[in-house]
């Protein structure tokens, strides 16, 4: 079974201590970006983000809206880091984009 961490508003204001295998992290927490990040460091957590930058700075998968479209954004590189393999045909769809 997959754990999954959500922080999202108030109800997530902590870092879950249990492993978690992903981690949405929503625009509300965009101040606690960083401060989440380095909670993760060197954990193998999927890290999923909405806001424009959040793939090229903070995490592995980013969504952004372009023309009226969900734009998937990965960033292979924090990919990697975490000891994480994307699917090559998930990789097919999204926009690469390097870690800023």
């Amino acid at each position: 079974m997959a754990r999954a961490a959500w922080s999202c508003g108030a109800s997530g204001r902590s870092i879950r201590s249990t492993p978690a295998r992903s981690s949405f992290i929503c625009s509300s927490e965009a101040t606690r970006f960083e401060y989440i990040h380095s909670k993760l460091g060197g954990r193998s957590v999927l890290t999923v983000g909405e806001t424009k930058d959040f793939a090229s700075r903070y995490g592995i998968v980013g969504f952004d809206v372009q023309r009226n479209r969900l734009r998937l954004r990965i960033n292979v590189a924090a990919a990697d880091s975490a000891k994480l393999t994307i699917s090559s045909k998930l990789l097919r769809q999204a926009e690469l984009v390097p870690k800023g």
